[in-house]
């Protein structure tokens, strides 16, 4: 099985309307980005390995897990996060890509 990176996108104010978020779910699955979720500001997607390296240039940085401290839980293994460039055929409608580092787990007040 590939390992699936991470990345959420932020959609540029003026393509916060459902025709364009169309747009950059087809225009971002073309270029090889499995679609995830999806807010009224950003969208989120997985994209293998592989193809994370050959689109950015770069390789993901792992990050361990971490066990809990004393004001949470800690983190899941994953990725660390990392602003990405943002592909010529996305940047009218996208404002930033990162990958999504892992969630942190908070603990109750």
């Amino acid at each position: 099985m590939k390992k699936m990176i991470p990345v959420a996108m932020l959609l540029r104010p003026s393509a916060r309307n459902p025709k364009d978020i169309a747009r950059v779910q087809l225009l971002a699955t073309e270029l090889g980005f499995a679609p995830s979720t999806m807010g009224e500001a950003s969208l989120t997607f997985r994209i293998a390995e592989d193809r994370f390296e050959l689109l950015f240039g770069v390789k993901p940085q792992p990050a361990s897990p971490r066990p809990p401290g004393e004001s949470d839980y800690g983190t899941p293994g994953g990725y660390a996060a990392m602003d990405l460039p943002v592909p010529d055929v996305l940047n009218t409608l996208v404002e930033s890509i990162t990958v999504s580092s892992p969630a942190i787990r908070m603990s109750a007040l």
